[in-house]
């Protein structure tokens, strides 16, 4: 006879005994003596759970399951707290708790009790019919306008130090707002060095020797100087150019210009005036154009 382990809270059989091998690996006997053994566990089961006090439904029965005896380990680890600012960390450190206020807070213009925060809290100052005249001030502004500006100034100031909060506490940096490899000369603005990278080579270069002699942080090599450089040349390194083939080719450009050949120039040729009154005529038009732009 073959010894169940029950446990009723997960609904689950198990046993430690020695399964007979003979059966077990004969090929005829072992389907009908595995099946023999899992439907006697669960009878097993089915009796224990039917020994267990149970509530009468219309359905039938409802049995309320035991703690499971089993204690099965975790698939995944274990949650972590949410991240604590920097006050929350200060207020731990002191013993500082928060202490609970009414929500309610009595509206003396209105005559009426209403929330503390939010868009219709009590006592609101830009509900005020008058403001007391600030002396910082000048004469011409609106203070209800300032009052509005100074909260929008406000909440992005608050939001934008809860962030670096939040990122101090998780022992991370902002990122840049501004792609320093885009604006650079690189070719690769998007490798995997980002911002670093970007930001050392600019700053290395940023000396009046290029960086040629500044001190190295960490060995790393200075910044390379990828622009074109054309070394001067001498009188003597100069190549010699004919002076025929240089009057020749003066000849040819001023004659590119006056848009006549020098067979046509041999012949008195003129300029094509149809020509020159079309292209004048055109760019006094572009020119027009511009202006009542």
């Amino acid at each position: 006879m073959v010894a169940y382990d029950i446990d009723a809270g997960l609904l689950t059989v198990s046993t430690f005994d020695v399964l007979d091998t003979k059966r077990v690996g004969s090929s005829d006997e072992r389907e009908a003596y595995l099946n023999a053994i899992s439907s006697d566990g669960v009878q097993h089961l089915m009796n224990t759970l039917f020994e267990l006090p149970f509530e009468r439904v219309e359905d039938g029965r409802i049995v309320q399951l035991p703690e499971p005896e089993l204690r099965l380990p975790r698939e995944k680890h274990i949650p972590k707290g949410p991240v604590m600012s920097t006050w929350q960390k200060f207020a731990q450190r002191k013993g500082i708790k928060k202490r609970k206020r009414e929500r309610l807070q009595y509206d003396e213009s209105n005559e009426d009790w209403r929330p503390r925060y939010g868009s219709h809290k009590a006592n609101k100052e830009s509900d005020q019919w008058v403001v007391e005249h600030n002396d910082r001030d000048h004469a011409e502004v609106d203070p209800w306008a300032k009052m509005a500006q100074d909260k929008a100034a406000r909440v992005a100031k608050n939001r934008k130090q809860q962030v670096k909060n939040f990122e101090a506490a998780e022992g991370r940096r902002v990122p840049g707002q501004i792609n320093l490899a885009a604006v650079s000369n690189r070719k690769n603005a998007k490798d995997k060095d980002g911002h670093v990278k970007a930001a050392y080579d600019m700053a290395s270069k940023s000396t009046a020797s290029m960086g040629a002699f500044d001190k190295r942080v960490n060995n790393l090599e200075p910044a390379k100087d990828k622009t074109q450089r054309v070394k001067a040349q001498t009188v003597r390194q100069q190549p010699r150019t004919n002076i025929k083939s240089e009057k020749d080719a003066n000849l040819k450009l001023l004659s590119r210009i006056l848009n006549t050949s020098a067979d046509d120039r041999q012949k008195g040729a003129r300029l094509d005036k149809d020509k020159a009154a079309n292209l004048e005529s055109d760019r006094s038009q572009r020119k027009r154009a511009r202006t009542s732009k």
